[in-house]
């Protein structure tokens, strides 16, 4: 899939899901998504919206094998 901009990811079905899905590990405690971290303008950008940016730069990653990923990446230890 090939978005332009931001909006567009964001009002597909693709962007729907891989925001709920961020914000359910956000959320959650089994994941570890704690911490700000600085995106290149310096602007401070939270787990969700980190992620989100990372798929709308990167259009030809599947979004659904990137979070598939990202979950077992932040599984918190137990």
């Amino acid at each position: 899939m090939k978005f332009v901009t931001r909006e567009q990811f964001l009002e597909s079905e693709a962007g729907t899901h891989a925001r709920l899905e961020l914000q359910h590990m956000s959320n959650s405690a089994d994941y570890d998504t704690f911490g700000m971290r600085a995106n290149q303008r310096g602007d401070k950008e939270n787990f969700v919206e980190r992620h989100i940016s990372y798929l709308v730069k990167h259009p030809d990653v599947s979004p659904a094998v990137y979070l598939a990923n990202l979950r077992v990446m932040t599984k918190a230890k137990r």
